[in-house]
């Protein structure tokens, strides 16, 4: 917030100018004189957004002191799921009894098509599965009111050899005991009905013990990230700040004719219909039905659709995984969807259209408020902007997490480097330690040992790789990355053959170890100069009243942005008053008519109280 230059002697001053009307005279001049100096005109009142995105109080003004954080994230798993599925089906390539089942990349199964029996399988039939003699639990996340069974076999799963274990209808779990060891293994559904169309995806888990714990894919038994189960570490790539009113759809269709009615693109993101319908016609206000421009909602919060206000049309929006129908009188609230691909504007057949204005606003809230036309404004920055979370020390916290991160300070203009990206074979692996028995004879650990990166790494640090897991007391654990004061140590492991044929050139240029990324902390942060044109950019961005939405996006994972933005004078004034838990009214627009302020009126203005706060407090 601007300060307000009243010193509480002035201030002071100004309130002992007590009297009736009458005497208002000096005090008049005063503040006329407080008007002609601008410099000592309080014009906005600034608040943090504090890392939020909706902005409910904003009025139109700069952006202050904007910083922008990277994020990075890395998914990682105990080793718990015991199921190794491979191809869905028993036949590549067909459905069986009329369902059709796909393998999705994070290990889930998704289910579509028409039942034309009671049963089907999912998977392939002998998927290899190692099981001993002990307790298990079977489960999935969702089930869609059918049976999800189990079939486990000591040998092929053609043979009466097996047993089956199944997921009620309603269920999420089943807890067995094996009694035997088990090789194969084949997912399967019943208690279908026939002539139903099902569309659902489930994640299958076989894990030891009787508790059911959340899902992760099969990792081989092993935690990951690992040579053989890589993770990779996705961040903030080629990050786009982009700011927009409260209207988050932008409308894109130009003028067209369909089916006898004209679509007529006002340039004001508004559009007027004219002509009769013969058949029900769709006009794309935006996008397309597999369109790469999307709207960012957010799946946690309600956005709603302005009505249009005539029986003859309804508005569509949706992706091509979800389609929401927009009743045609009444606000239509849209929810559990992360993006739009399209905004459809659908003229029912009949409708007889003579300059009808249509308003398309997609806002957030559960209720639609006067149009707006889509406003934005957007800047990409060419950078990838990494982050490592950590337990304490951060200089950002995300969603409760710290991070030391990555961050552009448009105040400085500078980009500031907090984390070092490099590969392991850029690294100078000049010690290397054998423990040839320390699993079995067949296997055995090769610790590596870096040397000569100082300044980028020491012993308290964090780091992220995407072959390797970090520990920092795992000196004798496989597969894992340890750091200490003057470099990096991983223990790798070799199994099947003796250590004795082992090649360290050979392995270091490998491409699971050669290519391996580790992010790390920097000792010393690398500034980086923005451009001037990245500068003259972020510099003139801009709130909208009432209201601002504003994102991080890109290729990869959201950025998070801080910033100061201006908040209208009512709602700064209405601050003032509670800090200083004043309920009463004040006059808060400098500009008001001389004749309109009272001696109250004025005296509360130029309060002493009231001085010293606006001297003293950054709204």
């Amino acid at each position: 917030m601007r300060k307000s230059g009243l010193t509480g002697d002035e201030a002071y001053a100004l309130s002992k100018r007590r009297g009736t009307s009458g005497d208002l005279g000096p005090l008049k001049k005063e503040l006329s004189l407080l008007k002609e100096d601008l410099s000592n005109k309080i014009t906005k009142f600034y608040a943090s957004n504090q890392g939020e995105t909706h902005l409910t109080d904003s009025d139109n003004g700069k952006i202050m002191d904007m910083m922008l954080y990277g994020k990075s994230e890395q998914k990682s798993t105990m080793g718990k799921n015991l199921l190794k599925l491979s191809e869905p089906n028993v036949h590549e390539g067909t459905n069986i009894n009329g369902l059709l089942s796909t393998m999705n990349a994070d290990g889930s199964i998704s289910v579509t098509g028409t039942s034309t029996s009671t049963w089907s399988n999912i998977t392939k039939t002998n998927n290899e599965c190692h099981t001993d003699n002990a307790t298990y639990t079977f489960s999935v996340d969702k089930n869609s009111d059918v049976v999800i069974g189990l079939k486990l076999g000591r040998t092929k799963l053609d043979d009466a050899n097996y047993q089956i274990h199944r997921i009620m209808q309603n269920q999420l779990s089943c807890t067995f005991e094996t009694g035997a060891s088990n090789e194969y293994c084949s997912l399967f559904l019943e208690g279908l009905t026939v002539g139903k169309s099902y569309n659902f995806t489930i994640y299958p888990m076989l894990e030891l013990g009787t508790e059911a714990t959340a899902y992760e894919p099969y990792t081989g038994g092993q935690p990951s990230p690992s040579p053989d189960y890589p993770q990779e570490i996705k961040s903030v790539v080629n990050p786009t700040v982009k700011v927009c009113g409260k209207n988050l759809l932008n409308a894109t269709l130009q003028t067209i004719t369909l089916n006898g009615v004209t679509c007529i693109n006002n340039g004001d993101g508004t559009y007027t219909l004219n002509g009769a319908s013969t058949v029900d016609t769709d006009f794309y206000i935006f996008g397309a039905y597999n369109t790469v421009n999307k709207v960012s909602l957010d799946s946690q919060k309600t956005y709603v659709v302005k009505k249009s206000g005539n029986s003859k049309i309804q508005f569509h929006v949706g992706s091509p995984d979800i389609y929401t129908t927009i009743v045609s009188l009444e606000d239509g609230q849209i929810k559990n969807q992360t993006t739009i691909s399209f905004f459809i504007c659908r003229i029912l057949s009949g409708a007889i259209l003579n300059n009808f204005t249509i308003y398309p606003q997609v806002e957030e809230g559960s209720a639609s408020t006067d149009f707006q036309p889509y406003h934005e404004q957007a800047i990409t920055l060419p950078y990838t902007l990494n982050a490592i979370p950590v337990s304490s020390d951060g200089n950002i916290t995300i969603n409760g997490q710290q991070y030391v991160a990555d961050y552009v300070d448009v105040e400085r203009e500078k980009l500031v480097r907090m984390i070092i990206q490099k590969k392991l074979k850029e690294l100078d692996w000049t010690n290397v330690t054998v423990y040839q028995t320390r699993l079995n004879e067949s296997n055995g650990y090769v610790s590596f040992r870096s040397k000569n990166i100082v300044g980028y790494l020491n012993e308290k640090q964090a780091i992220l790789c995407k072959n390797y897991i970090f520990v920092k007391n795992g000196w004798d654990v496989a597969k894992t990355l340890i750091s200490y004061v003057d470099g990096l140590i991983i223990n790798d492991i070799y199994s099947n053959f003796g250590l004795e044929n082992w090649s360290k050139d050979a392995h270091i240029s490998s491409d699971i170890f050669g290519d391996t990324t580790f992010f790390a902390e920097l000792a010393t942060p690398q500034e980086i100069d923005l451009t001037s044109d990245q500068i003259q950019a972020f510099k003139s961005l801009a709130t909208n009243y009432p209201v601002t939405n504003i994102e991080v996006s890109s290729d990869q994972l959201d950025g998070l942005t801080v910033f100061n933005y201006p908040i209208s004078m009512a709602n700064g004034w209405n601050y003032v008053k509670q800090q200083l838990n004043d309920n009463r009214d004040y006059i808060y627009d400098m500009d008001t008519k001389t004749q309109d302020i009272d001696t109250q009126a004025a005296e509360a203005y130029v309060n002493s109280e009231y001085a010293v706060v606006l001297t003293e407090l950054e709204v």
